[in-house]
């Protein structure tokens, strides 16, 4: 296991600072303690409702407790539900009642959310942090997809191929759809290095090999019917590629 492979991105949101700054304490002793282990925590502090929701989506879990705004703790995790967050949400119980909050909430509402009490206890605070560290090892990555209107959030077999097209980048879905990217290809494909089955194919497009019917010198064809132009240059990343999806087959 490697350790940085688990490491969280965790945000706080509480408005009362005293607190705010002892979770901020806990949770870095906690990583001092674990970063050989499972990786460093990455903590990043709010005390405002519009600050957190900035860029919620790069946040492992949250740990929230808002009493003084009119939008307590856990009306800003149905926010942060409502914008697309997936990842665990705990509540910090002070003087709202969050679970009480939560009786009568779907399944839907209430799924990843999870209740701390205050004064936080080490060890209670330990064995949540062992659960968020057990989900992120179970997440499949998802690669960001931003357009100018919307992002989309998408797994490796998600994409097809991709194709340049002036200033833009043309991503196109296995669900028929697609998202234009302000990127070049060659950054585009330096972004996904980290994933195994794309291959570069020619100067201005990419494709993921899984989705790869037939292979000429000059041109390839995808599982939709989708012809791409290539040259020999190109071989050696094709069949790396290739080697690779089926090794894992």
């Amino acid at each position: 296991m490697q350790a940085e492979s688990f490491a969280l991105h965790i945000a706080i949101c509480d408005d009362n600072v005293g607190d705010r700054k002892q979770m901020e304490r806990l949770l870095q002793r906690e990583s001092d303690k674990r970063t050989e282990e499972t990786g460093t925590f990455y903590i990043d502090s709010y005390g405002s409702i519009s600050a957190i929701m900035t860029t919620p989506m790069i946040y492992d879990a949250f740990f929230i407790d808002m009493t003084s705004e009119k939008t307590n703790g856990a009306a800003l995790a149905l926010l942060l539900r409502d914008a697309g967050v997936a990842a665990p949400i705990i509540l910090c119980v002070s003087s709202v009642d969050y679970r009480k909050l939560f009786l009568g909430s779907s399944e839907k509402e209430k799924h990843n959310i999870l209740f701390l009490d205050k004064p936080i206890k080490k060890e209670e605070l330990s064995n949540v942090l062992d659960h968020l560290v057990a989900l992120k090892s179970q997440i499949v990555p998802t690669i960001e997809l931003r357009g100018e209107k919307i992002t989309r959030y998408v797994e490796e077999d998600d994409i097809v191929y991709a194709k340049a097209d002036g200033n833009y980048i043309h991503v196109y879905l296995k669900d028929r759809t697609s998202i234009s990217i302000l990127s070049t290809i060659t950054n585009f494909y330096s972004q996904l290095a980290a994933y195994t089955h794309y291959a570069a194919v020619s100067r201005t497009s990419m494709i993921n090999v899984a989705y790869l019917k037939k292979v000429s010198f000059t041109k390839l064809m995808l599982t939709d019917g989708t012809v791409i132009r290539t040259t020999p240059s190109y071989c050696a990343d094709i069949k790396k590629a290739l080697r690779q999806y089926t090794e894992e087959l």
